[in-house]
């Protein structure tokens, strides 16, 4: 079966959105929200056959309530297809009818991820670009013509998983909250052998940053997460190179009264007390 999981935060009308967007599609499937706002009571009425709420006494992060969502898949069943999509992403009607045709491909490799378009018709995704000798993490947004094709990472935004593929439930890394999750996730399954591909015949749309606008330390959950996937998979000279360009930018940034600087700074002091407890053992007094 095709189950799709999203994760709601305050995304009521949002999800209600992809909810209609998937009316139309004619093979068999089942929706799992797994509701990261449980003050946001509008999300139980919600219509859709079949539909599943998860609900959490907190906000965990986009990974960890992934993961309670794809635990309780994987007790069910071990060889569905699970397709993580964004509480603010839907389809067109032309891709949601190419599912069924395309379904044997999509499932034909154990992480697979979809273009991403945003309201405009503009590209925003086409696969991950990675190079850990550098430390750059960054999307690809080139067309291509090739039906699907390996790439480094995909987004979380749309990304289908065959769980018959993988030897226990997948999951993502804890120690992300927002940001890089995603990344994280491909870099450390590919490391096990697990093939990582975008198909470029599907496409979803994306109503961007709508949620994590919502976020009042969006900037300084970006920053530590990026340190923490570098320490995780780049190199340990390209780690210190931009912990030092991130902490030179965010001090002449912070002089300037910008307080774009003193989130970046708040950021590298998260991931610092991060790697001083988990990687040195040091308990760290924190003020937050």
């Amino acid at each position: 079966m095709l189950q799709f999981l999203t994760v709601n935060y305050y995304s009521s009308k949002l999800i209600n959105k992809l909810l209609i967007s998937l009316k139309d599609l004619s093979i068999s499937h089942k929706v799992i929200i797994v509701n990261n706002s449980p003050e946001d009571r509008d999300i139980h009425n919600l219509s859709y056959p079949g539909l599943e709420i998860i609900e959490t006494d907190r906000n965990l992060g986009f990974g960890r309530a992934c993961n309670l969502g794809l635990a309780k898949i994987c007790s069910r069943s071990v060889s569905d297809l699970v397709w993580l999509i964004n509480p603010d992403a839907y389809f067109e009607k032309d891709d949601l009818l190419k599912i069924p045709v395309l379904l044997p491909m999509l499932s034909s490799y154990p992480i697979l991820g979809t273009t991403i378009y945003d309201e405009k018709s503009n590209l925003t995704f086409n696969g991950g670009i990675f190079c850990p000798i550098r430390g750059i993490i960054r999307e690809d947004k080139i067309i291509s013509n090739e039906n699907i094709r390996p790439t480094k990472w995909v987004s979380g935004c749309s990304l289908i998983l065959n769980l018959q593929y993988f030897n226990e439930c997948p999951n993502f890394d804890r120690d992300f909250f927002l940001y890089y999750e995603d990344f994280e996730f491909c870099q450390r399954y590919n490391k096990l052998g697990y093939d990582i591909a975008i198909c470029s015949q599907i496409k979803v749309i994306h109503h961007t940053s709508s949620i994590t606008s919502k976020l009042t330390n969006k900037l300084t959950q970006e920053i530590y997460s990026y340190l923490l996937a570098l320490l995780k998979h780049s190199t340990k000279v390209s780690l210190v190179y931009r912990l030092l360009r991130i902490i030179l930018v965010g001090i002449v940034e912070t002089i300037t009264l910008n307080n774009r600087g003193k989130a970046k700074l708040e950021g590298v002091k998260q991931f610092i007390q991060f790697y001083l407890e988990r990687s040195l053992g040091w308990k760290v007094q924190r003020d937050y």
